[in-house]
């Protein structure tokens, strides 16, 4: 897996640094291991750091991620900020796929951005 994951102490937030080319198989087994953790701990929040990662798939296998969370039973009440240094075609995409999905993912370009939304109510 292209990922390290982990928790932000006294946060509640997961925190995920990708790397590396990430395909479906990368998001699947990162989805799978953020549900469980967020599940078991009861997190809601989740900051994804893939500043380091390059996105390779298609735009249909782009719309197809979001049904990868929801088919994982991942809470609908979660917030999920991805940061990125580029706000690229592929990540806008992704973002506006979530939200038609009812997925509450946003990119962001900038980390204090994203950290101050996650913890907006």
């Amino acid at each position: 897996m292209n990922c390290k994951i982990g928790c932000l102490r006294g946060a509640e937030i997961i925190h995920i640094t990708l790397y590396g080319v990430i395909k479906i198989p990368e998001i699947t087994q990162m989805a799978s291991t953020m549900v469980d953790i967020a599940s078991r701990h009861k997190i809601l929040r989740v900051l994804i750091d893939s500043r380091d990662a390059t996105m390779d798939m298609s735009l249909p296998e782009i719309s197809a991620c979001p049904e990868i969370f929801i088919g994982l039973k991942f809470d609908m009440a979660s917030k999920v900020a991805i940061f990125t240094t580029k706000k690229s075609r592929e990540y806008h995409f992704f973002e506006i796929t979530a939200l038609d999905k009812g997925l509450n993912f946003r990119i962001f370009t900038n980390i204090e951005k994203a950290s101050k939304w996650l913890v907006e109510k």
